[in-house]
């Protein structure tokens, strides 16, 4: 509310704009890269799982894949950010970035200094980041479509004047 006297600030986006606006290659991109992050982290379990039961070399591979889906993640809740993404996603993605640091830090700890509480964290740390993911990739694909939506009413929408 304005106070009596003041105009209000115009805002950013016309009355029919929806304030979710991507760029088609980078709202791409996001999507992609939201749905890449729980696909990793289901390839995470998967090579532990093996790592455990069949081959302990696996675990090298089960790091290098964990550092890589934060990469991933990581990129995720830039783009989720500058994009322009819902804020509820944005917001998860980050934390998903901060859980999966906190994951590789127990990890680490618990395969290198045989923690039991680091190990018996890094499971359910990993069960939670697997849902919080596809939370953010649910999210990301709502705004997606929602923007993609917006864009095509414009289209069909006549030209004022």
């Amino acid at each position: 509310m304005t106070a009596p006297g003041q105009h209000a600030r115009p805002s950013r986006f016309p009355a029919s704009a929806a304030p979710v606006r991507q760029g088609r290659g980078a709202g791409r991109a996001l999507l992609a890269l939201a749905w890449l992050v729980p696909l990793g982290v289901l390839g995470q379990a998967a090579i532990a799982g093996q790592a455990l039961y069949v081959s302990p070399d696996l675990f090298g591979l089960h790091g290098g894949l964990g550092h890589g889906v934060m990469l991933l993640a990581l990129v995720t809740a830039a783009l989720a950010w500058i994009v322009g993404s819902s804020r509820p996603a944005a917001a998860l993605a980050s934390l998903a970035v901060i859980a999966l640091i906190g994951q590789t830090g127990l990890g680490y700890v618990g395969h290198r200094s045989r923690v039991a509480l680091a190990s018996s964290l890094h499971i359910p740390l990993g069960v939670t980041i697997l849902g919080l993911t596809v939370a953010v990739a649910v999210l990301v694909t709502i705004s997606r479509r929602q923007a993609v939506g917006v864009e095509r009413d414009d289209l069909d929408r006549p030209a004022a004047g």
